[in-house]
């Protein structure tokens, strides 16, 4: 699979020795989930933690940072391995 490596001072991402190119949502999004690893977050907790807001409605977008989260991420997106559904309750980093 490969070792993920965050470098928050210089804001970049690694995956197995490779650049990520990942959005400025992206980045706090995953630093937010690699922080606490095994941690289930709910969609507002992301919003408010990973984008500085209060959840104020549609709460889907953070479905769509995390789609293309797994894009970047997974070898197989359709089978998550870093970033997890946990049905019902939100989304959870799963270190491999």
């Amino acid at each position: 699979r490969g070792e993920l490596v965050l470098d928050f001072l210089k804001r970049t991402a690694n995956l197995a020795g490779r650049p990520l190119a990942l959005t400025a949502v992206e980045f706090k999004l995953l630093g937010v989930l690699v922080k606490e690893p095994g941690r289930v977050f709910s969609r507002a907790e992301l919003i408010e933690k990973a984008m500085g807001y209060a959840y104020e409605g549609f709460d889907r977008t953070i479905d769509v940072h995390i789609l293309n989260l797994r894009r970047k991420l997974e070898p197989d997106p359709a089978r998550p391995a870093f970033i997890r559904t946990v049905y019902g309750a939100g989304y959870k980093f799963q270190e491999v």
